[in-house]
């Protein structure tokens, strides 16, 4: 029988003899001084800990006043502490030269350690992207774990909240929902993760008043000093969504905002207005910094896009007769080629904006009545029509405008009166014959942005290298291949002949040979010509259109050079191994790099790389005469009865022996004859044969076998070797199932009457073989 007497605990003898004051005492957590490395991270601590300058400020007050708030940790097995809160307090306290830190040593277990962690770390400013998402996600995981009920400690009035929303609540989040929404950035690589760190969407803010608007498809992006603000608005105009991009610190100066622009992909820019300011890149909801910086004072906010491409038009200073002429610049944003066009008449100052259709309106300030009002641009015909300040009299301009109608509007401003609205009958025509026709002038820069110099390059001339399918003209003298020495002489001038010697090595053996490679020179006209063994036959002539890089000829060719219609750099290039562009035109092919910046990843071969951007390297071959078109592998409508197949791999089998065991099919199928004779595209065998060519697959479905052949099939041999399976799809290894016999029917096997025997090859033969065994057929299984 259990006895009913209660169980009597004994106080000790120091319960006994010790006070209440000190009871509380020792239930008071303790600071003790830990040796520095006795501290351990937090295992997964999702905040990353930087000498950045911060870091060394705190570093500096620790070193003149010591750890003002002690680090929490928990201890560890072997005598050692995990830190739950102060992993920038330790290494502040390291680069201070401190050994030991002020810590509170608590008993905790995993997820109380978590949910403090991150607690005490997620008031922090400036936190990264991936850091709050790996942050949240351990604090969500932790309270489930704990099965935390918030409603405990609550008010009975509110609601009971879920994980995430109180995860929300505590981090100052709009809801649960944008917790999960970084939640699952964990999940990306950390590639991606990279890519978003060092811009931070946050909630809309201004550093300033904003100064620069620009439209972007559906959405408003907007410029203050620091900040690039997207406001994502519906097809009905409200908004949907708002993200602000605080820029990276960079130098800039915040007496300037931040330019934004877009180009005709739709693509945005935007950079601080600043000299030569970093410029960024958002294009499907990523921000990238772009491969090159503003060149001096430019600004993105003076910019509008070229429709349909991706180029910018913007104002660009650039040194004039004694003050600084504004131009007109036309940027590829993705190759730094461009080129200027001056503009006359107009001062400082300028703004740019589309005006209606294909003209673009260059608008001055308005404070030198010398200078024109403003000038509007046919950026298509180059047409230029000047707004001067005297076609209204001795009223300031201050405006023009255009009405959905096309009305045009002019404001200009009268003393005493004030704003007077004027509307043109015939702008158009007004402008046309109150000023002399003028046209655009584009001048095309050799150099790459940003580096441009700072005057305008020279006047356009009609110094041409025009190459055409049949011809190659250098200031206007036509020259039809084979080109010769003399053949160039004579409407050139004599070339200077120098011989180079070099090295070269064997693809096959790698051994190096020498060689001499005799060349001819126009040094005067940028021209360098590789002459063939008989000395007379120019292989390959280049012209040199830029200084860099180690060539022969010295002088750079001071003119432009054409491809069909187009300047070399408009041409239709096609890639050539990944590092320079190549392109066939008749019997020419056509080498360089085209302008622009060196990829980071080829940044070791800068040199070579710009050096082959320098010359333009033409060669001349004889194209091959093509033969008629042969018609081998057009299949007729059948004259005679054909038979029926439902399974496509077994009549690859019956076609392997009647084509190809006893030649009795035609034409005997061959895949790169089958695609030399395609036309219909270009089929690469090199690049498809890993998989069945779907056009030979038609064929080889359409093609029609002769009922009278069925007697001549009496053994099938399936071998992943066979011959049509090669010729099907080219490099088949023969490891996977693609050509087994899978599915077979009794009407199909039985227009064989002499079939009496297969080797099968089949990775369900369950299927196939009872089939096989009612039309009395031998199987072997392969």
């Amino acid at each position: 029988m259990k006895s009913s007497a209660k169980k009597i605990e004994l106080a000790s003898v120091d319960d006994l003899f010790s006070t209440e004051e000190s009871r509380q005492d020792e239930q008071l957590e303790k600071i003790q001084e830990i040796p520095l490395s006795e501290l351990h991270p937090f295992k997964d601590h999702p905040f990353k800990v930087k000498d950045d300058d911060a870091m060394i400020e705190t570093a500096d007050s620790i070193k003149k006043y010591g750890v003002l708030v002690p680090a929490i940790a928990r201890p560890l097995p072997d005598g050692s502490y995990e830190l739950v809160a102060g992993h920038r307090r330790r290494r502040a306290s390291e680069l201070a030269g401190k050994e030991t830190m002020p810590v509170i040593v608590r008993d905790l277990d995993d997820d109380a350690a978590t949910i403090i962690m991150v607690d005490s770390n997620l008031q922090r400013e400036n936190l990264l992207p991936s850091e709050r998402a790996f942050a949240y996600k351990m604090k969500l995981e932790a309270i489930k774990h704990q099965g935390a009920r918030t409603d405990l400690t609550s008010v009975q009035v509110e609601q009971k909240l879920s994980a995430r929303d109180q995860v929300a609540k505590e981090a100052g989040e709009r809801s649960g929902i944008q917790v999960m929404r970084y939640v699952r950035l964990t999940e990306l690589i950390p590639e991606l993760l990279d890519t978003l760190n060092w811009f931070e969407p946050s909630p809309i803010g201004y550093d300033g008043p904003p100064q620069t608007l620009c439209w972007a498809d559906h959405s408003l992006w907007v410029g203050d000093p620091t900040n690039a603000t997207r406001i994502e608005l519906t097809d009905r105009g409200t908004c949907q969504d708002v993200k602000n991009w605080p820029l990276p610190e960079d130098g800039w100066s915040t007496k300037y905002h931040c330019g934004i622009t877009t180009d005709g992909l739709g693509r945005v820019y935007f950079s601080n207005e600043w000299y030569k300011g970093q410029i960024y890149r958002w294009e499907n909801g990523k921000v990238t910094k772009h491969t090159f910086s503003l060149d001096g004072y430019d600004h993105l906010s003076e910019a509008v896009p070229v429709p349909g491409t991706g180029r910018i038009t913007m104002i660009h200073a650039v040194s004039g007769k004694g003050r600084v002429e504004e131009c007109l610049l036309e940027l590829d944003m993705d190759t730094g080629r461009c080129r200027i066009a001056p503009l006359p008449g107009m001062g400082e100052g300028l703004k740019l904006r589309w005006f209606t259709g294909d003209w673009l309106l260059v608008q001055g300030n308005g404070e030198i009545l010398s200078d024109d009002f403003a000038q509007l641009i046919n950026m298509n015909t180059r047409e230029v029509l000047r707004i001067r300040p005297e076609m209204f009299g001795g009223e300031k301009m201050q405006h023009i405008g255009i009405l959905t109608d096309g009305t045009v509007v002019i404001v200009t401003r009268r003393d005493r009166v004030g704003p007077v609205f004027r509307y043109p009958i015939d702008f158009w025509g007004f402008l046309r014959t109150a000023n002399k026709s003028k046209k655009l002038e584009w001048r095309e820069y050799k150099e790459v942005y940003p580096n441009l110099p700072i005057f305008l390059p020279s006047k356009a001339t009609e110094r041409k290298i025009i190459l055409k399918k049949d011809s190659l003209t250098i200031l206007g003298a036509v020259f039809t291949p084979p080109l010769t020495l003399s053949q160039l002489a004579e409407k050139l001038g004599p070339a200077h002949i120098v011989l180079q010697n070099g090295t070269r090595k064997s693809p096959i053996t790698g051994r190096e040979s020498p060689y001499t490679q005799a060349l001819a020179l126009w040094d005067e006209l940028g021209l360098q010509g590789w002459l063939d063994e008989d000395e007379q036959t120019i292989k390959t002539i280049g012209v040199r259109v830029a200084a860099q890089g180690e060539y022969a000829v010295r002088q750079t060719f001071d003119g432009a050079v054409w491809i069909g219609s187009k300047d070399y750099r408009e041409a239709s290039w096609k890639d050539f191994a990944g590092f320079a562009h190549t392109l066939k035109l008749g019997g020419f092919t056509v080498y360089t790099r085209l302008p622009g910046p060196v990829p980071e990843e080829q940044s070791a071969q800068k040199a070579k790389l710009e050096a082959l951007s320098a010359m333009v390297q033409i060669s001349w071959k004889e194209p091959e005469k093509k033969a008629a078109k042969a018609q081998k592998y057009k299949l007729s409508k059948p004259t005679e009865p054909v038979l029926t197949f439902t399974s496509f791999n077994f009549k690859l089998a019956v076609m392997e022996v009647l084509m190809y065991e006893k030649g009795l099919l035609a034409p005997k199928l061959d895949a790169h004859e089958f695609a030399r004779e395609y036309s219909r595209r270009k089929i690469d065998i090199d690049a498809e044969g890993y998989e069945p060519i779907p056009e030979i697959r038609k064929w080889l479905e359409k093609y029609p076998v002769p009922e009278r052949l069925a007697p001549e099939v009496t053994e099938i041999e399936m071998d992943g070797g066979s011959e049509i399976y090669t010729q099907l799809c080219p490099f088949w290894d023969g490891e996977d199932g693609a050509f087994d016999l899978n599915t077979i029917t009794e009407a199909e096997l039985r227009q064989f009457p002499n079939l009496n025997h297969i080797t099968l090859m089949s990775s369900k033969p369950e299927q196939v073989l009872p089939v096989l065994e009612r039309c009395s057929i031998k199987v072997d299984l392969l």
